[in-house]
């Protein structure tokens, strides 16, 4: 285990660097004032009656003034709890009851969208938005003459659209610039289908330093909340709910590390953290050839209380070797077919 030993280390050394040199990122929204732009018609939020322009200002009974605040309220992530929230709407105080959350349901669905803005970071190759002539760095103001506040709404918006046509209107440089494209059916990353588009949004976020002992504490904090969500999506995966699809080799690696790149040397670093995490994982799966499996054959003969033949060991290899070379196709498949123009497969 002193392959993943190491893996896991670097992960979390990388990260402490991180927190102490540049920081920890953090939304700029955090210390806006908690003014909502707009509530999905269907989110906890729309049902209770919030409405655009609305300034939260109390939250369970707690004080709230930016939405750093309303964030620390310690019942908005407690699946389950219902809400009693206060909104300032035109200098009257409204008091709502907000439901429990649904399982996708963030403190957006449940308070109402704060105003993000955010640019296309890269328009995926053959997907509609590409074809229309959406660019990177582009600025999406306006969905079909709506007003577009967030990332957030903007996906609610397209997997609405049902494939009908699409307009935006998006700034480009000093020019406005509107675009016309159909959404098309896609998977998503839980493997249902969904219309799609295809652009990867980029959010600017600001950065806090950390002193080392909190950069200490919060980079291993951090490296367990990805571990998590690494262990999460094999599960999914083993599971069915993800789709193999989704798998990523070599080229896929290259690609987002080209991304991270673009966006500065933190993003990179960030980067390698996480796929250090993930190497670490993967390698204790319990696969024949693998540390994972390597343990595994140590559990069983220590289970029998015997040490199991050469033979049965070298077969026990082969099976985990022919395992990881199907894998390893499978995902260089993908890699390659993301790269062909859809209309080159169709």
């Amino acid at each position: 285990v002193g392959g993943p030993l190491a893996n896991v280390i670097a992960a979390v050394v990388l990260t402490i660097f991180l927190f102490t040199w540049r920081g920890i990122p953090e939304s700029p929204i955090l210390k806006q004032p908690a003014v909502v732009v707009g509530a999905l018609n269907n989110s906890p939020a729309g049902k209770a009656g919030v409405q655009a322009g609305d300034r939260l200002v109390e939250l369970d009974g707690r004080p709230v003034y930016t939405w750093e605040d309303a964030l620390n309220v310690k019942t908005l992530d407690q699946p389950g709890a219902q809400l009693s929230a206060v909104y300032n709407r035109a200098g009257q105080k409204i008091h709502l009851a907000i439901a429990a959350p649904g399982p996708s349901d963030g403190f957006r669905e449940r308070l109402g969208y704060p105003l993000e803005p955010f640019v296309v970071f890269e328009p995926t190759p053959g997907m509609p938005a590409e074809k229309a002539g959406l660019k990177s760095d582009d600025e999406i103001l306006s969905f079909n003459g709506q007003p577009v506040l967030s990332w957030f709404q903007f996906v609610e918006d397209v997997t609405n659209s049902g494939g009908l046509p699409i307009e935006l209107m998006v700034r480009r440089g000093d020019q406005r610039v509107a675009i016309h494209l159909q959404a098309v059916q896609g998977q998503r990353a839980d493997g249902t289908m969904g219309w799609q588009i295809g652009i990867h949004p980029f959010t600017p976020e600001v950065f806090r330093p950390l002193p080392v002992q909190q950069a200490i504490v919060e980079g291993v904090v951090e490296n367990g909340r990805n571990a998590g969500m690494i262990v999460g999506g094999i599960l999914q995966l083993v599971r069915g709910r993800v789709s193999m699809k989704e798998l990523e080799g070599p080229v896929g690696i290259t690609r987002h590390a080209g991304r991270a790149a673009k966006l500065g040397m933190p993003y990179f670093l960030h980067l390698l953290a996480i796929i250090s995490l993930n190497l670490a994982l993967v390698n204790l799966l319990p696969i024949p050839i693998l540390d994972g499996g390597q343990l595994l054959l140590l559990g069983l003969e220590g289970l029998f209380r015997r040490e199991f033949s050469i033979a049965f060991k070298e077969r026990f290899v082969q099976v985990g070797l022919v395992f990881i070379l199907l894998i390893f196709a499978i995902v260089m498949y993908n890699d390659v077919r993301k790269l062909v123009p859809t209309h080159w497969l169709s």
